[in-house]
């Protein structure tokens, strides 16, 4: 579907006369808009994979057959498709970051400045994304981390349905302060949980899972940070190294590096 987009692009261009800047924008949204939330987030992940890859693995095919008086018929096909997705790629990439945030934000609704205090007076930063068709109660999911890049684990959760809530350790992003890794996890991710437990409209079910390379936040077992907050649910799980399902089929590929939750919220 990428090389779709810009072949259709690239017609547009020779049929109307028109600049690929024009056309390229006019082929994304005719055929992205159509797709669902989860194909789309997919695809515009795809979109913005970087240039630089691209273009090594076109010159590393060049220098391989630069030499030689002849390319076998299978190879030289190898060869046009290897410029053709760096060539492809170098034309639109400059323009897929502000098509993405259009389609991101007909989708979805984002809050990347959200600050939660803390019973000692701390603030947690953290991103809540969540779709913008949200009629119904919609569980929510949390990753607590110090990894400022995984903020697109928030949107991830909303193209399946979730509100994805990502919260960052003490001193990052908009959060003040030393960042200190582990010192405050444990009651700072229990704080996240009872805010997300605070909104209007109480949670059904909440699901706490945990990777079993971390053992322990704040010097406590991780479960208990499930525990802390048992009176907001009605059923608990807890399954060290799983992975979230979706009606019993979604599978994220990346294990769990910190704490995320799945709930019942109104407030959301």
């Amino acid at each position: 579907m990428i090389y779709d987009i810009y072949a259709y692009a690239r017609t547009r261009e020779a049929e109307d006369k028109a600049r690929f800047p024009q056309t390229y924008p006019i082929a994304y949204r005719t055929i992205v808009s159509a797709y669902s939330d989860q194909d789309a987030y997919t695809l515009t992940g795809w979109l913005a994979a970087p240039v630089g890859p691209l273009r090594d693995a076109a010159q590393r095919a060049f220098d391989q057959w630069r030499s030689k008086g002849s390319i076998p018929q299978a190879d030289a096909v190898d060869l046009i498709w290897t410029y053709l997705a760096f060539d492809a790629y170098r034309n639109f990439h400059p323009l897929v970051a502000a098509l993405n945030e259009e389609d991101d934000s007909r989708r979805y609704v984002t809050d990347w400045d959200v600050l939660i205090k803390t019973p000692d007076g701390a603030n947690i930063s953290a991103v809540v994304v969540r779709p913008k068709d949200d009629s119904k109660p919609l569980p929510t999911l949390l990753e607590f981390t110090i990894y400022v890049d995984s903020r697109t684990f928030a949107k991830e959760c909303a193209a399946h349905g979730y509100v994805g809530i990502v919260a960052f350790t003490r001193g990052e992003r908009r959060s003040r302060g030393e960042v200190i890794p582990f010192r405050h996890d444990g009651d700072d991710a229990r704080t996240v949980i009872n805010w997300i437990a605070s909104s209007p409209g109480a949670m059904a079910v909440w699901e706490c899972m945990a990777a079993p390379t971390v053992h322990s936040l704040n010097g406590r077992p991780r479960q208990s940070i499930c525990r802390s907050v048992e009176g907001h649910r009605h059923a608990f799980r807890h399954r060290a190294g799983d992975r979230l399902p979706h009606d019993g089929q979604y599978r994220p590929e990346r294990r769990l590096s910190m704490v995320r939750v799945r709930g019942q919220s109104q407030g959301f």
